[in-house]
């Protein structure tokens, strides 16, 4: 049974336990109270009880409901697979288009689909690149070759007839040293076990939420450094 008091005293535990520290996990607690109280008095319907009264539950607190929510995006229970997971394929895939900028924050998320999909045909599906003016310069990987008519900074692809060039693996050296801040980003969402384990879940559009509130971790995350 998790001791949400020891958790609260221990920086280490907290980081393990739910992905902030005790600092970040203090200052979105005051965030969330507010956005759920609000909530629950929007909600109300019909209801003549006083709010609170009645029944407690297992999580009375605001606090108590965030820290239940943030250990289990951290480690995801491991009990129960989607029905979609195929035992011959080993696992199944979702894919989705993320931009950053140069601080590894992340200001764009497409909807997730199959990860059979191309990256390019995902980026088009989103429309997003039309909404990007040319003063903006765009540091995309090889996958999404054919913006480069709109925004060129895209490193050179090899072909078996055409090897790179020690000028053109330079430039893409380059290319890849500045695009690095997206793998960082990355890397940083998948800090929880939802973003990294099989996904277990039926909700529809569950697994938009989940990455949704990966992403939102971790720029709130980044906002605290």
């Amino acid at each position: 049974m998790l001791n949400k008091d020891r958790l609260l005293r221990d920086n280490r535990l907290c980081k393990a336990l739910v992905g902030l520290s005790l600092e970040e996990l203090k200052t979105l607690s005051a965030h969330f109270s507010s956005c759920y109280l609000t909530y629950r008095k929007n909600n109300r319907g019909a209801h003549q009880r006083k709010m609170g009264a009645g029944q407690k539950g297992f999580l009375p607190t605001p606090l108590d409901k965030l820290v239940f929510i943030l250990l289990y995006l951290k480690c995801y229970n491991t009990r129960r697979r989607n029905k979609m997971y195929s035992g011959k394929k080993r696992q199944t895939t979702g894919k989705v288009v993320m931009m950053t900028d140069e601080t590894r924050r992340v200001g764009f998320l497409s909807l997730s689909k199959n990860g059979r999909r191309h990256d390019k045909r995902l980026l088009d599906k989103a429309d997003i690149v039309r909404h990007i003016t040319s003063t903006v310069t765009v540091w995309a990987d090889t996958g999404f070759q054919g913006i480069n008519k709109q925004h060129p900074k895209l490193p050179k692809k090899a072909t078996r007839k055409t090897p790179l060039s020690p000028e053109q693996k330079k430039e893409n050296k380059l290319i890849s040293g500045i695009r690095i801040t997206v793998e960082h980003a990355i890397a940083g969402i998948k800090r929880l076990g939802c973003m990294t384990q099989s996904l277990r879940n039926r909700r529809p559009f569950i697994d938009d939420t989940f990455i949704l509130l990966s992403a939102g971790l971790w720029n709130f995350h980044l906002r605290r450094d």
